[in-house]
């Protein structure tokens, strides 16, 4: 049950933060561990006829793999470091 409450919280979190134009959105798993990069854009179909805004994956990496993010600023990390950091 609490993993259904959780994604349901993530896809919750996930459609305001759209609609309050949020431009990136990052989900942290520990248990994998993994980071998943969200970028905000526009969603072809919605934005013909709504204007509505949707984010696509922008990076995803998992285990010991490093995460290089330039952009809106430079990050560079590593999943398994960040759940080990916090033990």
């Amino acid at each position: 049950m609490r993993q259904i409450s959780e994604r349901a919280a993530l896809v919750r979190k996930r459609a305001l933060y759209a609609e309050a134009s949020c431009p990136w959105y990052w989900i942290v798993e520990p248990d994998e561990p993994a980071v998943l990069v969200l970028a905000l854009a526009l969603a072809l179909a919605l934005a013909l006829a709504l204007a509505g805004r949707s984010y696509t994956d922008h990076a995803r990496v998992t285990g010991t793999d490093t995460l290089i993010v330039v952009d809106p600023v430079v990050v560079t990390l590593s999943p398994a470091a960040l759940v080990s950091a916090r033990s």
